[in-house]
């Protein structure tokens, strides 16, 4: 029996032995992995070398790699590279047994050289500033806080408030910074404003105003207010701030205003007034075939005026007067149109035309200026020759542009209709008088027509008026600029309308024209209009004796007299000269 005994304990003992020296699992080295750190380091906080493992006790057969997602901070034989920022790298361990691969992931903090802590600024325990920055660096300075109520004497450490904080000094730590600030001690004053009354000197309180500053400060009211002019004897606009409240008064007398009321040139009455006083406007005034429409500050009438608008300066208005005149037939539409509307209006109806060509012209312009006394000859422009109507190619008369072709923008083509075939710009001319004129602008003179060499081309007497009404019509149909540069002086233009008024030669010419391309030179049929859209034509100058040189042979003398009239006058009057 002790024998069975002694068999059966050496069979568990070899079994015991034989179970210790198996080797473990896969699963149970993997488990068993440990990293090695110094001495304070962990997994979480790493600051120098660690030792990786690359063998098992447990099973001699396994093999362990390594493999780093940050190899220059933490490589995969466990050396470590400090950052200058507390970074976060991941190991992954591989054991590999024969044909069986498992892995397992460590997840390590690398501190930084330098850590990042937060500064936080505060502000009457509010937050006014954050910083996150590294440990040693410096905060560039910011403006300091301004809180009403409150002066602002420094930064101070938390939680003591003794040690003072300067933007020179490195950050070390998580501080937070607190602004010291000091209540204001205030005081309140009044300021009471009184504007002098419009019908007499006494004052009246506009406004009351309540506020407060601190105390010690002095107080400074504007004094500037539109129209007005602070009185000094009687206000005290300035002011020391104490505990005792303080009124400042303020007195403003009202500025005088002189108004000019102009119409057509003339001034007609003038008033003074206090700022805020209203105007009284001129009454009784008249113009023939108008009606006064009101007041503008300009003399065009374009900027109105109105008796709600606050005067603060000296003014001049400008009477506006509107034509109340009916007209009929072809310039019905004109009924009701004010005169700074005139010459839109005018361009609308004339600009309605059927223009014939520049050949068609050749066989026209022996109607509209034919010879009232000879219905086979034409009257020439500039010398008032009568010759023969008959077209012949241009050798006894050709076609003047009286707004010259080389200004028109387009070329005279017979067979083409545009601008410089426009009947109304063209007239019949000796070849030689067309050609000396060219493209001079048309200046003053008198007497028969003449070129004035290095000044321009004057048309005669019995022409000019003709001419201006022809370029006035060209430039309210054509949109064409009058100058100096292109056909002459408006206001020359526009005193020889009145010098030479339209003739019964120049109606016929208008009326043959407009059977022909279906419009009319307004400026023929109603010469009130160059009035009405330029104003009042004033014909002004000194008496005086000129010497023309007609020809170097017979010099002869001219006494000019021109009077001083308005076309409204001009009219309906007979002037013996």
């Amino acid at each position: 029996m002790k024998r069975i005994y002694l068999l059966m304990a050496a069979i568990v003992l070899t079994l015991s032995l034989f179970a210790c020296t198996q080797a473990a699992s896969l699963q149970t080295v993997t488990n068993s992995i440990n990293i090695g750190f110094a001495d304070g380091d962990s997994l979480s906080s790493i600051t120098t070398h660690i030792t990786l493992p690359l063998s098992s006790d447990k099973n001699k057969n396994v093999e362990l790699s390594w493999e780093s997602d940050q190899p220059t901070i933490l490589d995969a034989f466990g050396t470590v590279n400090r950052p200058e920022v507390t970074t976060e790298v991941t190991l992954t361990l591989t054991v590999t047994l024969g044909s069986e691969v498992m892995t397992r992931t460590f997840y390590l903090t690398v501190i930084g050289l330098y850590n990042n802590v937060t500064v936080q600024f505060m502000v009457l325990d509010q937050v006014y500033q954050t910083y996150t920055v590294k440990a040693g660096e410096r905060i560039t300075a910011f403006a300091n806080p301004v809180v009403e109520g409150y002066t602002f004497e420094g930064w101070y450490l938390a939680p003591e408030g003794t040690t003072p904080y300067l933007f020179t000094d490195a950050i070390t730590g998580p501080w937070v910074i607190e602004a010291r600030m000091t209540e204001i001690q205030m005081g309140s004053y009044t300021v009471e404003i009184y504007h002098e009354n419009i019908n007499d000197e006494l004052y009246t309180l506009i406004s009351s105003e309540t506020k407060q500053a601190p105390i010690g400060t002095t107080i400074f009211i504007p004094t500037s207010e539109t129209g007005l002019i602070l009185n000094t004897e009687l206000s005290n606009p300035s002011g020391l701030i104490s505990s005792t409240p303080i009124t400042l008064k303020l007195y403003f007398d009202r500025e005088d205003y002189t108004i000019i009321f102009m119409s057509d040139g003339i001034e007609v009455d003038r008033d003074v007034i206090k700022f805020g006083q209203s105007i009284f406007l001129p009454t009784g005034l008249s113009k023939d075939d108008h009606v006064l429409s009101g007041w503008a500050y300009n003399s065009a009438g374009t900027q109105p005026f109105s008796l709600n608008d606050t005067v603060a300066s000296n003014i001049t208005l400008y009477a506006v007067w509107q034509y109340d005149a009916v007209y009929t037939d072809y310039y019905a539409s004109i009924t009701g149109v004010t005169d700074t509307q005139l010459k839109a209006a005018l361009r609308t109806l004339i600009t309605q035309m059927t223009l014939k060509t520049y050949g068609d012209a050749r066989y026209i312009l022996d109607d509209t200026d034919r010879d009232p006394n000879n219905a086979s000859n034409v009257i020439l422009v500039y010398n008032r020759a009568s010759v023969s109507g008959a077209w012949d190619g241009g050798i006894v008369w050709n076609r003047e542009h009286v707004w010259p072709q080389s200004f028109l923008g387009a070329d005279a083509v017979n067979e083409v209709a545009n601008i410089a075939s426009d009947l109304q710009n063209l007239k019949p001319a000796n070849p030689g008088i067309n050609s000396s004129r060219g493209n001079s602008p048309f200046v003053a003179g008198s007497g028969t027509y003449r070129l004035i060499s290095g000044s321009g081309f004057f048309p005669g007497d019995a022409d000019r008026g003709d001419i201006a009404r022809i370029l006035l019509y060209m430039h309210v149909r054509w949109n064409l600029i009058i100058n100096t540069s292109t056909v002459g002086d408006l206001n020359l233009l526009l005193r020889w309308h009145i010098q030479d008024p339209v003739d019964q030669f120049e109606r016929n010419r208008n009326e043959v024209i407009f059977a022909q391309q279906n419009n009319r030179n307004p400026f023929i049929d109603h010469p009130e209009f160059a009035e009405r859209i330029w104003g009042p034509i004033v014909v002004t100058t000194t008496n005086q004796q000129a010497t023309l040189n007609v020809d170097a042979i017979n010099p002869l003398e001219y006494i000019i007299i021109e009077i001083d009239i308005h076309y409204t006058e001009f009219k309906k009057s007979t002037y013996t000269m």
